[in-house]
């Protein structure tokens, strides 16, 4: 017996199947043409519950990213162009895998100076996985700061003063 597809059947058309295509529980034969359509419908269902659920996890204050429950950054640490919706440790701005806020106080207690720190707001944490470095923003007044240190030596003085 000749399998033809399914759905071609359905319209009158007498088309040969290529492939067997899981629905539900049976396996259908289906040509390449509504294959394609179905694995597309598919695909939008599954971008629009991906996008409904960011949206609801965004703005309970959780992370977007698939299976992670941290909060967000938040967003007075962040530059002004910067829209994140991640915690920091997935996004194209990593943070360094120590606690932010820890890190963040670790930074402007032991390596800014007095005349750094007066007057200075922290702006944010941003580690790249691969560089070792750490990059720290402070915004003084109008002034933007970008500051960098060895994360290496970050974390040895993190664990030595623990």
């Amino acid at each position: 017996m000749k399998k033809i597809c399914l759905d071609c059947f359905q319209e009158g058309h007498d088309k040969a199947a290529v492939e067997l295509q899981k629905r539900r529980r049976h396996n259908v034969p289906c040509c390449r043409k509504h294959l394609n359509a179905y694995k597309s419908k598919l695909n939008q269902v599954n971008a629009w519950k991906y996008a409904q659920h960011a949206a609801r996890k965004k703005q309970t204050g959780h992370c977007t990213y698939k299976g992670c429950r941290n909060k967000l950054i938040p967003k007075e640490l962040l530059p002004p162009w910067i829209d994140e919706s991640t915690c920091g440790m997935h996004s194209r701005f990593k943070a360094c895998r120590v606690n932010r806020h820890t890190l963040l106080r670790l930074i402007v207690e032991h390596c800014l100076t007095p005349e750094e720190r007066e007057g200075m707001t922290a702006q944010n944490v941003i580690y790249r996985s691969g560089d070792g470095l750490v990059w720290f923003s402070a915004r003084k007044g109008h002034i933007y700061v970008t500051t960098c240190f060895s994360a290496s030596a970050l974390l040895k003085l993190h664990q030595k003063l623990r």
